[in-house]
């Protein structure tokens, strides 16, 4: 490791805490807290907690349930748990809800106690190897699939770029930070959308509900893109939050109990966004998409969505420019079409860097158009001015 890992001991005895930071301030930056409260407070300072010792013995919430806490709140720390009990029922209860990595009694020897904090450290250096290594090469795959989606749908991968980069800035409001399930989940959802009939794909970006042969289209193409999405291994929570999202996808539910409460969350910030993003492509403003979905978002996340998407309580500033000052974090107002008709980019779209440019290679006709765009207050400050 780079740095010395953090190490927090929790322990409502001063004199413990004395002794564990004079053992192990050799293999760590050791800091301590007085109860599990406190020890959560302080954990929120280190975003690279390596490793938890706790005493079961505390007051208010015993070791097994502070441990539970952290397996929530910061999993990739490990956790070992000193007890002097021989409660069979605690020691199983430790286990089950704090995955606890080690059991150590108390008295325990110094050379007990740092070899164990030792295996530890190494147990969380193998847990972040993995996890970056999963994400990376995740990533790759996700990364070579959405670029086959912009290909082959230039306007579904805009929408649903809109959706990502949205819900990702919704997590990171309601949690500090966007799990990756997330941020796939919201490009992944679009897969089956791609190769629908024209008309039926615009009325779908612009939030339409389909009925009769459309309704069992869309279906079918759902169930197709989620059959090509099952046999990737790690994409359960992915899966999951995409069968919320899109019931007529098909397939059971793979999460397990500690992560639904997570996969729901990210299934509920994911729908509310989509149903946002459709409704700015259908000619709401913020304001008005925002409202359209009281009472079928969770108050929360609309809140959340709220104060990111119109931040100063506005609609944000309609204007009309020309392609060269069309940049990165405005919204077309209405739909691009090509001059077959054919849908570019629907309402709702948020442009990306290199959408002028492209747009000009792939339609020239378009060099001397004029589009209308929202420009949301957080793009304001560095919104080109129309120089066309």
């Amino acid at each position: 490791m780079s740095q010395r890992p953090d190490i927090l001991c929790i322990d409502d005895e001063e004199g413990i805490l004395e002794g564990l930071e004079l053992n192990l301030r050799g293999i760590g930056e050791v800091h301590l807290a007085t109860s599990g409260k406190a020890a959560l407070e302080l954990a929120t300072g280190l975003p690279d907690l390596a490793l938890v010792v706790c005493d079961m013995r505390m007051p208010e919430r015993d070791g097994a349930q502070v441990l539970a806490d952290f397996r929530c709140l910061h999993p990739d720390a490990t956790r070992i748990l000193l007890t002097g009990y021989t409660d069979v029922e605690a020691a199983i209860a430790a286990v089950n809800h704090g995955q606890i990595f080690r059991f150590l009694s108390k008295p325990c020897p110094r050379d007990a106690l740092i070899a164990a904090c030792r295996a530890a450290l190494r147990q969380h250096e193998l847990v972040r190897a993995e996890q970056e290594l999963l994400e990376r090469t995740l990533k790759g795959c996700i990364d070579a699939m959405t670029d086959a989606l912009a290909m082959a749908s230039p306007a579904v991968f805009g929408q649903a770029q809109r959706i990502r980069t949205l819900s990702a800035a919704v997590s990171r409001r309601l949690h500090d930070t966007s799990g990756w399930e997330l941020e796939v989940a919201a490009m992944l959802l679009h897969l089956g959308l791609v190769g629908l009939p024209e008309p039926l794909l615009a009325g779908l970006l612009r939030g339409d509900a389909p009925a009769g042969r459309d309704a069992a289209m869309l279906a079918q193409g759902l169930a197709n893109a989620m059959n090509t999405l099952q046999p990737i291994p790690r994409l359960g929570a992915v899966r999951d939050v995409i069968r919320l999202c899109e019931p007529s996808s098909g397939g059971n539910f793979e999460w397990t109990p500690e992560d639904q409460e997570r996969v729901r969350e990210q299934a509920a910030i994911l729908k509310a966004v989509r149903a946002y993003v459709r409704f700015e492509a259908a000619g709401f403003g913020p304001q008005g998409a925002v409202l359209k979905l009281r009472g079928t978002a969770e108050r929360r996340v609309l809140d959340a969505l709220a104060a990111e998407a119109a931040p100063d309580g506005s609609d944000g500033e309609v204007r009309e420019v020309g392609l060269a000052a069309l940049s990165a974090g405005m919204v077309l107002a209405r739909a691009l079409h090509g001059a077959n008709g054919q849908l570019l980019a629907p309402a709702g779209y948020e442009i990306r860097e290199g959408f002028a440019r492209r747009l000009a290679e792939l339609r020239p006709e378009l060099r001397s158009a004029r589009f209308q765009v929202i420009i949301p207050a957080a793009a304001r400050p560095a919104a080109a001015a129309d120089v066309a």
